[in-house]
């Protein structure tokens, strides 16, 4: 009789196994036509008739193939949201952050503007590391290459996180267009705080408010020796990453 049970429940455990193989565990959003979606492992599917879906907690439920809209397998490099939002935790990404930057030193008053490019790579799901280039329209315009990281403790729809790049900036050009006043670079450091917004699509948005620490060197026409310039202005960008 044991015997008997041990062959039955074989069997039983054979036969369960391509229902529920890789390639059917992987998760799924599924678009209804009324607008909602489910989420879930799709456990069987008949073609032009019906899916059976495993969802969380277990419970299993099964729509026709009329009432789909379209079946959307989930990226593995993602952090999804209950509501459907979702974003990138791992992998190489991508980010544009554009805006102003405003403040005084110690010879004029000054508003610039300012865009980076950058792309890093999620080391896991709070840290990334990465490098980047950009322009902010000092007088002179200043060209910077930089390193920076981000460090975001949890992932929730809108994310908080910190950043902070350290690089160097030169001058655009290295003589002033409108003086003979010539210009060298320094060192740059902007630590940040923002927001990463989570999307539907593959991208997310950003919005950062920052500190911006820029050395320089002028030598006025009329001199020899050189003036150390330090711009230091808070920095207000918002931005897209995919």
């Amino acid at each position: 009789m044991k015997i008997i049970s041990v062959i039955l429940f074989l069997k039983l455990f054979l036969f369960s196994i391509p229902m529920f193989s890789q390639e059917n565990l992987k998760v799924n959003d599924i678009y209804l036509n009324d607008g909602s979606f489910i989420r879930g492992e799709i456990i069987e599917k008949v073609e032009n008739q019906y899916i059976r879906i495993k969802i969380s907690g277990g419970n299993i439920v099964q729509f026709s193939m009329n009432e789909i809209k379209k079946v959307k397998q989930l990226k593995r490099n993602y952090h999804y949201f209950s509501n459907g939002n979702k974003v990138k935790t791992k992998g190489i990404h991508f980010s544009i952050l554009g805006g102003m930057i405003i403040g005084t030193n110690d010879f004029e008053n000054f508003y610039a503007k300012s865009i980076n490019l950058s792309t890093g790579y999620n080391l896991n799901e709070n840290f990334s590391l990465g490098a980047g280039i950009g322009l902010d329209s000092y007088e002179p315009n200043i060209f910077s290459v930089f390193i920076n990281t981000r460090y975001s403790p949890w992932r929730k729809k809108v994310t908080p996180y910190i950043s902070g790049k350290i690089g160097y900036g030169t001058p655009v050009k290295f003589w002033n267009n409108q003086t003979t006043d010539g210009y060298t670079g320094g060192l740059l450091l902007s630590p940040s705080v923002g927001f990463q917004f989570s999307s539907r699509i593959n991208s997310s948005f950003l919005i950062e408010i920052g500190y911006n620490f820029q050395r320089m060197k002028r030598i006025p026409d009329w001199q020899i020796t050189e003036d150390e310039i330090v711009f230091r202005r808070l920095r207000i960008t918002l931005g897209i990453q995919f």
